[in-house]
C-alpha cells in the first residue's frame, strides 16, 4: 500500500489526539503525498486546512484514516465510499473489544456491509481496509 493522497478523517486540533499522532508520524516518517484532513471543527491543524466533511474531500483518495468514533464508522465508511476513497484504515475503538456487548461482532459485520461489494474492500476494525 503506498497511497499517493491520505485523508486523516475525526482528526482534532487537540495535542496528543490520536488524529495529531498520525498526522504527526505520518510527516515524521517522510510521507509526501497529499494529507486532507477532515474534522467537525474545521479551521486550520499544524497550518493545514481541515475540512468538515467527507463530501468535501476531493474524488478518489487512495486512503481514509478513520480516528472517529465507533458510532460514527458506518456512516463515515459510507461517506468515503461514495466520495470514492479507495481504501481505509480504522483505528476506532468502542466495538466488541468493549466488552459491552453493544458492538458485538454482528453488529461489525452490519456497518460492514457498507462497503462496495467490488472493489475488494475489506473492514474490520484496527485493521487495513483495502480495495483490490
Amino acid at each position: 500500500m503506498r497511497p499517493r493522497s491520505v485523508a486523516i478523517i475525526g482528526v482534532s486540533a487537540k495535542p496528543g489526539s490520536a488524529g495529531r499522532t498520525v498526522l504527526k508520524n505520518l510527516l515524521a516518517n517522510g510521507y509526501d503525498g497529499l494529507i486532507h484532513l477532515v474534522g467537525r471543527s474545521g479551521g486550520l491543524i499544524d497550518g493545514r486546512p481541515c475540512l468538515t466533511s467527507v463530501t468535501e474531500l476531493p474524488s478518489g483518495v487512495d486512503l481514509a484514516i478513520l480516528v472517529t468514533p465507533a458510532e460514527a464508522v458506518r456512516d463515515t465508511i459510507a461517506a468515503c465510499v461514495a466520495r470514492g476513497v479507495r481504501s481505509a484504515v480504522c483505528f476506532s475503538s468502542g466495538f466488541a473489544e468493549m466488552g459491552d456487548g453493544s458492538w458485538s461482532y454482528p453488529r461489525q459485520v452490519e456497518w460492514s456491509h457498507v462497503c462496495p461489494p467490488r472493489g475488494g474492500w475489506t473492514l474490520v476494525p484496527g485493521t487495513a481496509v483495502q480495495s483490490g
